[in-house]
């Protein structure tokens, strides 16, 4: 998978950049147009294995995904990804969290 860059600490319009750049990559990968999720602050999502590869950014808050016995925190401006063989744990932040994620 080629890598997508994204600003480091990213501002709100750098972040509308890397939306964009986010979006275009998606679709040369093969990945339906992304949807906007939101998570209340330190919601749990169990989910069982993934029929379907995910890809995301969070766009605001954090994120941690837990899968394979680690856990990742994802902050805003970055990227997440889920292959279709990770049982996995995604955990909003104290602040709760926004973010795009696709599927393929």
């Amino acid at each position: 998978m080629d890598a997508l860059a994204l600003p480091m600490k990213p501002s709100p319009s750098s972040l509308g950049q890397g939306i964009e750049q986010f979006k275009h990559h998606l679709k040369q990968l093969g990945f339906v147009s992304p949807v906007y999720g939101t998570l209340e602050p330190s919601k749990i999502i169990l989910q069982s294995t993934r029929r379907q590869e995910v890809f995301g950014l969070v766009l605001e808050g954090d994120l941690a995904l837990s899968a394979n016995g680690e856990t990742t925190r994802y902050m805003m401006g970055e990227l997440f990804f889920i292959d279709t063989t990770t049982r996995y744990e995604l955990q909003a932040g104290s602040s709760g969290a926004k973010y795009l994620f696709a599927f393929k």
